[in-house]
């Protein structure tokens, strides 16, 4: 039951959530281009093991390129294990002046200064 109220008050709207299952090597650049900050994928669900899946490459720490495995940047963060993957939300944001590389869960990230293009994105776990 709802109920009707003479005030204005904040409003929310529930819908379902699609899930889109990707590889390791999946990239935001590639399955999810967005064009504005309001744009937004839909849920990810990773495999697990993408810690062994060298070529695909992460750039960043926090903040990812755009050109960054999806999955691996996941668990580079600490959002998803490794060895059993999972959901994750992706949080497209503005492209960065530098992304910073670092060493966490396993995986070794890259740094890279003035990229020409691309945008950047965060990532969530799904709990």
């Amino acid at each position: 039951m709802s109920y009707g109220m003479n005030r204005s008050a904040n409003a929310f709207k529930v819908f379902a959530v699609p899930v889109k299952a990707v590889t390791c090597e999946t990239t935001v650049a590639q399955f999810c281009p967005y064009k504005k900050l309001t744009r937004h994928c839909p849920r990810l669900y990773c495999p697990r093991n993408c810690l062994r899946e060298t070529r695909a490459r992460v750039i960043g720490s926090e903040y990812y390129s755009d050109k960054s495995s999806i999955c691996r940047a996941a668990v580079h963060a600490g959002v998803i294990q490794n060895h059993s993957g999972g959901y994750l939300d992706v949080q497209p944001v503005d492209k960065r002046r530098q992304y910073s590389g670092s060493y966490q869960n396993g995986i070794s990230s890259e740094s890279l200064q003035n990229p020409s293009d691309g945008k950047a994105f965060r990532v969530f776990a799904v709990i």
